[in-house]
């Protein structure tokens, strides 16, 4: 079989004229299924096709996967159709300075007595209030032009709470998000105007169309959408059949897929799990929509202050708080966890003959053995009474480490619920030697810390 570029037209001349199914660019899938092809662009960017999965990086925009860094399959909802039209960083309307991701250098602290809690700088803060000045007044320019927009109004709506939500102290890791949040909105309505207005100020298509290569642009493997993106002067990718191409078909140039650059693929503080995975299109555009508009470090179910207070509800005027111990826990954990053992005077009292066991008599249909533990050795274990080398955990005081040294490691019985909760070791956290495990095992204990000990706090004042 002849590969695909053996059985096009290649022009011999700068004299051709080409339409929407020809190719200024053509390349191939890795595997060969497709062959990408673009009317009105000098290259082929590699596409995010097949399964793909989405998490947000250190700048708090998600990758290769989102659309306002990287071109994406076409989506035809009235929603996310505009995507095509994102500026690059190119755009003569992008400043780069302005969305520059956020650094400890552009935050200050929102009170001095309080660490880890900060706002935007003002001198940050002015530049955007005055981009999103100038979008109110182009929003109220296109409305009077083209009518009013739902759509518009809605994206508008959301780059005015994002600004708000950016003046509010949060954590550094919560303000890179919502930067990129503000960010993404304002990109999205100067989409909105770019795409609307081609489509309206639409003229024939007998006139020779003029791409814009400052728009982000998209994959699509429908002709007819790549044939009206064609026209209007967006960037397009049309996605065929390697064996669909014939002679009919004109290839000015053929070459490898350009892979990304200049793009944060590092998770940083940010969670490694998805927040999506599957294919590509509505589903991923809705998923980036919702995670990029929410907070990390704000609990999203709120629970009661962990310490420092006793539940009125709970405590008797004049009556203290019985302690939770391990022989009450135990007795509580055996009455509602465990089946009681009638004896042996209230078992002959019950109706029916009694009947001695069998000798060696099982009360399974197998033996029930449990494996054997396997010994483990080197950094992954933990040892209780003894603190891996670390410059986060502070040593042991003398006395406390002698005690230790001759505290009594008896292991409890495992079929007991004794504890429903615990607290977890200093060096499950700070232990790894990762460095960016470590940050995201400390901002995961910080941000579970209340519900934790509040959970354990309960159990205090819990009836048996």
């Amino acid at each position: 079989m002849s590969r695909w570029y053996e059985r096009v037209t290649i022009p011999q001349d700068s004299n051709y004229q080409i339409s929407f199914r020809d190719a200024l660019a053509a390349a191939s899938t890795e595997d060969g299924k497709y062959v990408i092809t673009s009317p009105n662009m000098s290259y082929v960017p590699a596409p995010c096709w097949g399964r793909i999965s989405v998490a947000m990086k250190a700048d708090g925009k998600f990758g290769i996967e989102d659309p306002m860094q990287w071109p994406q399959l076409h989506e035809p909802s009235v929603r996310f159709r505009s995507l095509a039209c994102m500026p690059r960083r190119n755009h003569p309307r992008y400043s780069a300075a302005m969305w520059a991701t956020p650094t400890e250098d552009d935050m200050q602290q929102a009170c001095s007595n309080i660490p880890g809690i900060y706002v935007i700088k003002a001198t940050r803060l002015d530049a955007l209030r005055n981009h999103i000045s100038e979008l109110d007044a182009e929003v109220e320019d296109f409305e009077r032009t083209y009518g009013a927009q739902n759509q518009l109004r809605w994206l508008h709506l959301n780059a005015d709470t994002a600004f708000e939500c950016l003046t509010i102290a949060s954590s550094p890791r919560d303000l890179v998000r919502q930067f990129a949040n503000l960010e993404r909105y304002c990109c999205m309505i100067v989409a909105f105007f770019d795409f609307e207005a081609r489509f309206m100020k639409l003229q024939a298509f007998n006139a020779a169309p003029i791409v814009d290569p400052h728009l982000m642009g998209c994959f699509t493997t429908s002709p007819s959408v790549a044939s009206a993106l064609y026209y209007v002067g967006i960037p397009v990718w049309l996605m065929r059949a390697t064996n669909s191409l014939n002679e009919a078909d004109i290839v000015a140039s053929h070459d490898r897929l350009e892979l990304p650059s200049g793009i944060e693929t590092s998770n940083g503080l940010y969670s490694t799990s998805p927040i999506y995975v599957g294919s590509p299109g509505l589903a991923q555009f809705e998923a980036i929509a919702y995670h990029a508009n929410s907070y990390i470090d704000i609990e999203s179910k709120p629970f009661p202050l962990s310490y420092g207070y006793t539940p009125v509800e709970d405590t008797p005027r004049g009556q203290t708080v019985t302690t939770l111990s391990l022989s009450t826990s135990s007795q509580a954990g055996t009455s509602r966890n465990s089946r009681s053992t009638p004896s042996s005077s209230s078992s002959s009292s019950q109706a029916g003959p009694s009947r001695n066991p069998r000798p060696n008599a099982r009360n399974q249909p197998y033996q029930h053995r449990r494996p054997a533990p396997t010994q483990r050795s080197g950094p992954a274990e933990v040892d209780k009474f003894s603190d891996p080398p670390c410059p986060f955990i502070q040593p042991l005081l003398p006395p406390w480490k002698a005690a230790l040294a001759h505290a009594g490691k008896v292991t409890t019985d495992s079929t007991s619920a004794v504890w429903g909760f615990w607290t977890p070791e200093p060096a499950h956290v700070v232990g790894t030697a990762s460095e960016p495990r470590r940050h995201r095992y400390v901002l995961n204990w910080l941000r579970i810390r209340e519900g934790w000990l509040y959970s354990i706090r309960s159990l205090r004042h819990r009836s048996p």
